[in-house]
């Protein structure tokens, strides 16, 4: 069997208060055939500084800058152009990985030679590295996940790897309108096309903080999940569960209405209202109302 690779792509901006931290967990895999491919998106710190003495440090860290301020999507998107083995993770500047990620990932791979992506379990920590309570509706089976996809993202994008295969069949992997679903956005296209396996293994300490994409944009956030929840109602998955993603999309409206509320966004906070109110009518089978809502509450 040809001996195996694995590149792990890394995208930061202005990231030198965690990045020591991630790198050396990167180098204390007990897996050694890996390569980090780290895209530096125009950072104004120290960043810099720090990413030219690791690659200085090792052949293994390979460095790329990118000339003006990129959104993540199309970051990751170039990132991928650069990355050349057959598989291919993602780690976040911020996070902590497992020393066993990389060698589960082996074995992995040794006895499942045919799938698009495999993810595993993780444990949130806060910027002092001290464990969160791990929240989520649904308990994941370890197993081929493509169902649960439909419904929910039940793993870390950071800690992922990809089949390099399936990736080159799309244009553009990571879907770059979308500013924080875009990792989902990806899973799902994946799924229709090959299995995704889920490993019940906490590979990742997963940073979870104020200052993250995600919690500085909560309203985008909770948008970028409706339109993957619709993405995946329309999409060729065969074993979409059909009841979970309508519940789910009810949970996304019922979080924008609370945060228009708060935000004092009437208009909008109005239109999420009538929207809950009859969607339990009109919008499971047809969606064109969902998103109708979503171009409005954007143009509002």
């Amino acid at each position: 069997m040809k001996k195996i690779q694995i590149d792990i792509l890394m995208t930061v901006h202005n990231g030198e208060k965690f990045l020591k931290q991630t790198v050396d967990s990167m180098k204390n895999q007990k897996f050694k055939n890996w390569k980090l491919i780290i895209i530096n998106n125009n950072s104004t710190d120290n960043t810099s500084k720090l990413l030219n003495k690791f690659q200085i440090s090792s052949k293994k860290i390979k460095v790329f800058n990118t000339k003006r301020l990129l959104k993540r999507p199309k970051v990751l998107n170039f990132g991928l152009k650069l990355c050349k083995s057959n598989y291919i993770g993602i780690l976040d500047s911020d996070d902590i990985v497992n020393p066993n990620w990389l060698s589960d990932i082996e074995a992995i791979i040794k006895r499942n030679k045919k799938f698009g992506a495999i993810i595993g379990n993780y444990i949130p920590i806060d910027e002092k590295n001290k464990k969160l309570k791990k929240r989520g509706l649904f308990k994941i089976k370890q197993g081929i996940v493509n169902q649960s996809l439909s419904y929910t993202f039940p793993c870390a994008h950071s800690g992922s790897i990809f089949n390099g295969n399936i990736l080159k069949k799309f244009k553009y992997p990571y879907e770059e309108s979308l500013l924080t679903g875009h990792d989902w956005r990806l899973f799902l296209k994946i799924a229709i096309l090959d299995k995704i396996l889920f490993v019940n293994k906490n590979w990742i300490l997963w940073r979870r903080y104020s200052q993250s994409l995600t919690a500085k944009n909560k309203i985008i956030s909770k948008t970028d999940i409706l339109r993957n929840l619709i993405y995946a109602k329309n999409s060729q998955l065969k074993t979409i569960n059909r009841m979970k993603n309508n519940f789910m999309i009810i949970i996304q409206l019922f979080h924008l209405f609370k945060l228009f509320a708060i935000k004092k966004k009437i208009n909008n906070f109005l239109l999420t209202f009538v929207l809950i109110f009859f969607f339990p009518i009109i919008c499971f089978k047809n969606i064109f109302f969902l998103q109708f809502y979503l171009k409005q509450i954007r143009k509002l």
